[in-house]
């Protein structure tokens, strides 16, 4: 079947499968323009902390501090093994 052209013709109207799908350059043009948008940082006037977040932040950081801690009193026999110049502990056994 071919493509009807004119639409005063009859027959059934036939879009042809073979041809590929084309985006309007405005569509393209408008998806590149809310990717800009979109990526962009916000502007320094727009970044804004209140009092709950700098406490937050605060809270986040002493965690941190506090669990590198512990990992380092868990395994600090580990670690003090792996460093050079550290002595061994010599086993007595009577």
């Amino acid at each position: 079947m071919q493509a009807r052209t004119n639409p005063d013709q009859a027959g059934p109207i036939v879009i042809p499968t073979n041809s590929p799908r084309v985006l309007p350059i405005r569509v393209v043009r408008g998806i590149g323009v809310l990717l800009v948008i979109l990526l962009l940082p916000p502007p320094l006037h727009a970044q804004y902390l209140d009092p709950g977040s700098g406490s937050i932040l605060i809270q986040v950081l002493l965690g941190g501090v506090v669990g590198l801690a512990a990992i380092l009193k868990l395994y600090w026999h580990k670690i003090r093994g792996i460093l050079p110049g550290a002595k061994r502990a010599v086993r007595h056994d009577n």
